[in-house]
């Protein structure tokens, strides 16, 4: 506390000719506002830790009232439970996305291992059914296929 109260000197005497600062940054803040209320932020802790202390018996103890005063209470319920941690929201978000993601994956598993096949064993089916040993329509298949193929060669041309 004394360092705190009396920087200056261990500014002066330290830190200026150790660092070679020019600048100082030590003494009393120019706002007495910001003093005045940091004293009664630690008169008001200190209040606190004696009511607790003698309504407690204990030292150790001494802020149990806050944790069970009426509305604090419950604030603490939620608190304790979980529910205000960020890295339980964040573990739930991470979750989510990796339960979207294991969906999207288990779809492109089932276009190409379901999909896919099914397809091609249909279009399989459908062309066997086709061949009867016929050449003519063997050389009207294949003179169809040139003309398809033709025509996309076109259209991809122009």
């Amino acid at each position: 506390m004394l360092l705190g109260v009396f920087n200056t000197v261990a500014h002066k005497l330290l830190l200026t000719p150790a660092l070679g600062y020019t600048e100082s940054f030590s003494g009393w803040p120019k706002s007495w506002l910001l003093v005045a209320l940091s004293c009664v932020a630690l008169l008001v802790a200190l209040l606190d830790h004696l009511y607790g202390r003698k309504k407690s018996g204990d030292a150790l103890h001494s802020a149990d009232h806050i944790h069970y005063a009426p509305v604090a209470k419950q604030i603490y319920a939620v608190a304790e439970a979980g529910k205000l941690d960020p890295y339980n929201w964040l573990t739930a978000a991470v979750a989510g996305f990796s339960r979207v993601c294991m969906w999207i994956e288990k779809g492109v598993s089932w276009v190409y291992d379901k999909g896919v096949p099914g397809v091609v064993r249909g279009f399989s089916a459908l062309l066997h059914r086709g061949v009867n040993g016929s050449l003519t329509r063997y050389l009207v298949l294949a003179a169809a296929g040139l003309v398809c193929i033709a025509i996309v060669f076109l259209i991809v041309l122009l």
